[in-house]
Formats: C-alpha cells, structure tokens, sequence
C-alpha cells in the first residue's frame, strides 16, 4: 500500500505480465523463489503523461508512507469497485489512520529548512557548484564545499576566472543549464571549451551551433570527444555512412589514447594521477564500441564492426552485450552458422533497456537467414523460422505480442 498527504494525487502501479516474456523479467529482477516485481509510485499530477510547473522560490512538500497490508480478497478482487475500494480504505485506516499521517507531516514540517545536526548521506558535488554559481542560502540542504571534487574543479575555474582550463584525459560531465552556456560562450576558446558548449548547445536545441562548436574542438586537435558527438549528430541527420565513419574515427583515437595512457601507468614510478587517468580511459573504448558498431553495420561496412571488436579487452569481448553484437557482425558478414552459435553457447545483455527487442530480432534475422539460405526472406520463409526456431525463453524480453 502507498499513502500520503493530498499533495500526490497521482497512483501507478507497474508490474510484468504473465506471459512467458513478462516471466522471464520477474525471474530476471528478482530474487528466486519471490512473488514478483512490482512498483508503486505517487506523483503530483494524475499520469505520467502530465506535468505540473514548479516556479522558481517555490516548494512543493509531502509525506508519504509504504507498507504491507492484508485486505480481505473477495471483496478486492470481486467485480464490486466501489467495496473494493472501501474495504481497501478501511483497512488502511485501520493500519496507518489519516489523522496519523496528517499529525506526521505538521511535526516534520517546520523542521523541513532546518540546518541538519547530523550527516546521513551526501550527494554529489553539483549542488555545490551551482551554490558557489548563484549564491544560494539552502539551510535544509547544505550543498557544502567539501564535496566539490574532480570533476567540479574545472567548472570552479570558469566561475573563477571565465575560462575553462583545457585539461587532459577523460573530460567530465557537462553542466547544461543556460547560464552555464552563457558562461561557455563568454570564455576564451578552446578544444575542451568547444566540446562542452556543443553538448550544451545540443542540449538546447541548437544543433547546427554545436555541430560547429564540435568541429572547432577536433580543428584543434585531434580528440574522441568531439568525433565522438559529430557521429552522433550525422547519425542524429540521417547520414549512415559520415556517422559510421566518425564512430570509427572516435574509436580507433579512443583505443590509441588508452593504450598510450596505459603505457604510461606501466612505467616504473608513475604517479598516482597517471595512474587514475589510465583508469579513466578503460571504459571509454567499449563504450564507443557499443555505438559504433551497429553504425557500421547499418552503413555496409561489417568488416570493420568486427575490427571494432578485436580491439577490446578478452574480458569485455565476453560481456553479454558484446556477445550480441558479434553475432551482429557475424550474420552481416554472412556467417549465419557462426552468429547462431554465439546464441547457442548463451550470454546475458545485463543492461538491456525495457522495451529493447534487439535480442529477439537478431534471433529471428539469423534463423529467417538459416531457412532462406541464399533465396530471399519471404512471408512464408519468416512464418517457417518462427515455427522451427522459437525464441529460447533465455532470450524472451519482448514487450509486446510475438
């Protein structure tokens, strides 16, 4: 049961079906031998398909409370609505009564901009920065300046001197807003000024601007970064093949600067910063690897997707999510046999997205292709595919109707 203040007025509760995919999602997101996966959330507007706007100096404040509850199933699951809706708020009254949770919430109230005694747990360094930006006194929230860190230090020197250093290795995130932007613009360029104010002009919508931006950044000197976001930007324009090319770009610059970053934490007596900035290049080259290839699949060019794959680590190569695509690769070179034995052996996508079907149509692709042969894919060769080559229930994520 989840209850609150009247602020929420929204309820939702999600949960997987009882198909055979929505099965597989239950035993997959939760522990075995448990009932299931299910989520309830509150919100301030009715759906998710609504909002409500927050302006600024304003506060929206609510308690809300979660727990157990027993209710008696024939009424709740009997076809009389309206019982089942009282015996529900009966037994809630009787649990956790309305006037309880009122008599909560005006206790906790004014103590809500309080500065805390204790420190149970601290976010990031963010809050503080934007604090250190525009000046704000947040009692009940303490931004302090003890958890600014790395990859604030750069954004504290634009506020400081108006420019941002030009650091290497790995850059940090982007801080978006616009008067982060106005910062950006105002500062003396340069190839890290020039990337992040393209991601914050792509952010706002000004796309041509941070194409430009990008392509200033990579003028001044060859950087994965901005081949990186200007192969998201041809792929964001429809240009398969420019995107393709960019992303191999962006990988072989990310695979040359790791290795090199990696020479030089094996050298005797490197430091602790060459060190961390060799850990900060491992996890770029598989991430680029995991765009790039279906580009240059989609552009024609499985052969380098492949190459693509050989420059990776034994142990990312081995990753669920890899496994995926080199059966990718494997079917795009013709290699039918070969791309259904990576299925055969079995790998699991660990971040596969809700409502991703990319393993069932690769699936279905190499076995449409193992009964067409060399003929084309018919209706009636896709129908035979499917009747002698079921999705596995390993590989059932699918949200909707086979």
């Amino acid at each position: 049961m989840h209850t609150s203040t009247d602020t929420l007025r929204g309820r939702k509760l999600f949960l997987w079906g009882a198909g055979r995919a929505g099965r597989h999602w239950q035993e997959w997101l939760t522990e075995p031998g448990t009932p299931g996966y299910a989520e309830i959330q509150a919100g301030l507007a009715r759906t998710q398909l609504e909002h409500v706007p927050l302006e600024a100096g304003a506060e929206f404040a609510w308690l809300e409370a979660y727990g157990p509850l027993a209710a008696d199933p024939r009424i709740v699951h009997g076809a009389d609505w309206g019982a089942a809706r009282g015996e529900v708020a009966d037994r809630l009254e009787a649990a956790l009564p309305r006037a309880a949770v009122d008599a909560a919430y005006a206790a906790w109230r004014p103590y809500a901009d309080l500065d805390p005694k204790e420190r149970l747990a601290q976010g990031s360094g963010w809050g503080a920065l934007e604090v250190a930006r525009a000046g704000y006194d947040l009692p009940g929230l303490p931004f302090t300046e003890d958890t600014l860190g790395a990859d604030q230090r750069p954004w504290r020197e634009l506020l400081r001197t108006g420019d941002l250093p030009d650091e290497p290795g790995v850059p940090g995130p982007s801080p978006v807003a616009p008067a982060w932007r106005d910062l950006l613009e105002s500062a003396r360029p340069g190839p890290t000024t020039d990337f992040h104010l393209g991601v914050a002009q792509w952010h706002a919508g000004d796309r041509a601007q941070a194409v430009r931006s990008w392509e200033r950044a990579l003028a001044r000197g060859r950087s994965c970064w901005p081949l990186y976001c200007l192969a998201v930007a041809e792929a964001a324009a429809g240009d398969t093949g420019r995107a393709a090319q960019r992303y191999a770009e962006a990988v072989a610059c990310a695979d040359e600067q790791t290795r090199r970053a990696e020479g030089a934490a094996a050298e005797a007596g490197a430091d602790g910063e060459t060190v961390r900035r060799a850990d900060a290049w491992r996890p770029v080259l598989p991430a680029l690897a995991r765009e790039a290839v279906p580009a240059l699949i989609a552009a024609g060019r499985p052969d380098e997707a492949a190459a693509v794959l050989d420059r990776l680590r034994p142990e990312d190569r081995a990753r669920g999510r890899f496994r995926l695509l080199a059966a990718q690769v494997l079917l795009a070179r013709g290699e039918t046999a070969a791309a259904r034995a990576v299925f055969d052996e079995g790998f699991e996508v660990a971040d596969l997205r809700e409502g991703d079907e990319t393993i069932g149509d690769t699936w279905y692709a190499i076995a449409e292709r193992l009964v067409a042969g060399d003929g084309p894919v018919t209706a009636a060769v896709r129908a035979r595919a499917r009747a002698e080559h079921p999705l596995p229930e390993r590989y059932e994520y699918r949200m909707r109707p086979a």
